[in-house]
């Protein structure tokens, strides 16, 4: 049976030596901040599934410095299960949590209340080998944030934000709360994003049967909305192009 479990730090390299470079390939990028980490693994008796490498920035919040599954484990929910712990930690702390990564690790972060927050310009040229992505040498890291605050958000100070949900879904007071919690979601991950309706009463902080009602139908409007707004795009893209061939 697994288990969360905190790794010392005379035992990370010997333990977790390849998932530690699986995450990060520089082993003198690692030795940089392992020393100042905490690090959490999920643990089946001695063999380590996933781990986590967190880090106490200077300003007090936390930084994720290295996220890693056993290749043949990856999918099952594991780093996701870690990180979670993480952020029921940095809620009771009142910390925030940042996070650098290459652009195929944003959708997973957002998944987890990850919101994009800026970029590290340059970052991976200073490792000894090009990081190559998709056959791409990749240069600067995007950073994302979590926040206490931005995951258990006001809803009702903010009506306008709201004003094209459609009426008869917001047919009580948890209902709408709910309709305009997950509106917030949509907007942020896309309708046809794989965002399951767990993942999202978890980040609004509502139970799953106060959306489940709601889910079909405002999937559905997001999607018309977004069509909607590709063809307003689409047209003006038109309108630009005979101006300017008209010029």
């Amino acid at each position: 049976m697994s288990e969360i479990c905190r790794i010392p730090l005379e035992e990370r390299w010997a333990r977790c030596r390849e998932l530690l470079l699986l995450a990060d390939p520089d082993p003198r990028m690692v030795e940089r901040y392992l020393s100042a980490c905490e690090m959490l693994a999920l643990c089946e008796g001695e063999t380590v599934l996933s781990e986590v490498c967190i880090e106490q920035t200077a300003q007090g919040d936390w930084e994720l410095r290295n996220v890693a599954t056993v290749p043949a484990l990856e999918g099952k929910g594991y780093a996701s299960a870690l990180i979670r712990e993480v952020q029921q930690l940095a809620q009771t702390a009142g910390r925030s949590i940042w996070v650098g990564t290459s652009p195929d690790g944003v959708g997973f972060y957002q998944r987890l209340g990850f919101v994009p927050c800026g970029v590290r310009r340059g970052f991976f040229l200073q490792y000894q080998e090009p990081v190559i992505e998709n056959g791409q040498v990749l240069e600067d890291m995007l950073m994302l944030r979590w926040s206490k605050e931005e995951n258990r958000m006001d809803f009702m100070n903010t009506p306008e934000q709201f004003a094209h949900i459609p009426k008869d879904i917001l047919r009580d007071r948890r209902m709408t709360l709910a309709a305009k919690g997950l509106y917030s979601v949509i907007c942020t991950f896309g309708a046809d994003s794989p965002v399951s309706i767990t993942a999202v009463a978890e980040l609004l902080g509502l139970p799953v049967e106060e959306i489940d009602p709601i889910w079909d139908e405002m999937i559905s409007f997001m999607r018309l909305k977004e069509k909607e707004e590709e063809l307003f795009r689409a047209m003006a893209e038109m309108q630009q192009e005979m101006n300017d061939s008209s010029n």
